[in-house]
């Protein structure tokens, strides 16, 4: 009987969804793993994108605001074009919930290329650390705007 007691006690604070306050942060890390991006429906394949989308805008724009500037490449390579980073990925993300055109990014320096595979997660670039923390400011200013942040 002691064992199923140990047991009991050891599960009991298992969950198989993450910390309510914390789980945008944890779905963001599986960004990285993104092996391929559509041009029309983006990463439908992993579970971080997903479940970003998911969440709450609440929840999910200020975690990918934070990860703009992440310069760590994900899997998305189709042997022709720079592979995207994370900071890319959380973009294309931002203006799927924000439901906003890259090209209303223009004014922060966001280049738009005319790559005919039309595919945003190459043909849309924050080349800059500067150019991103311009259009992190920007999301900032658009979420508190909409009551999503403090």
């Amino acid at each position: 009987m002691r064992p199923l007691a140990i047991l009991a006690v050891l599960f009991a604070g298992c969950s198989s969804e993450p910390d309510k306050k914390n789980r945008a942060v944890i779905f963001a890390r599986d960004l990285q793993d993104i092996t391929r991006w559509d041009r029309l429906n983006g990463a439908p394949e992993n579970d971080g994108f997903c479940a970003l989308l998911g969440l709450d805008p609440k929840d999910s724009a200020p975690a990918l605001m934070s990860i703009l500037m992440d310069p760590t490449p994900t899997h998305i390579d189709d042997r022709i074009h720079n592979i995207p980073t994370v900071g890319d990925v959380a973009f294309q993300m931002l203006l799927i919930i924000f439901k906003l055109p890259a090209e209303s990014f223009a004014d922060e320096g966001v280049w738009i290329g005319t790559d005919p595979i039309n595919n945003p997660i190459y043909n849309v670039h924050l080349d800059t650390d500067e150019v991103r923390g311009r259009v992190q400011r920007r999301f900032a200013f658009l979420a508190k705007q909409r009551g999503w942040m403090d």
